[in-house]
């Protein structure tokens, strides 16, 4: 625990929408025909897709879901603070 600011990381959620894509149907999206071999490259054969429904802010509640799901804190128990980008004089 961080005594001077009091930070507890105590738990970290994730979450992976269920749709996959693979490595060619992302390159045809592409506009740019790319050339090298990506997935062998990249080692990636597919990744996760959020659906056409699905945004970043759905993502990130399901994540948030996922930690307090393992978390021996409930929501109204965690304080959210706005930090300050200023130098400290």
């Amino acid at each position: 625990m961080n005594e001077q600011n009091g930070i507890v990381i105590e738990s970290i959620g994730i979450y992976h929408p269920e749709k996959q894509v693979d490595t060619k149907e992302v390159l045809e999206g592409c506009t740019h025909k790319i050339r090298f071999p990506m997935e062998k490259v990249s080692g990636v054969k597919s990744r996760p897709m959020a659906g056409n429904r699905e945004f970043s802010i759905d993502l990130a509640r399901k994540a948030v879901e996922n930690c307090l799901a393992n978390s021996s804190y409930k929501a109204a128990d965690i304080e959210i603070g706005r930090a300050s980008c200023r130098e400290r004089v």
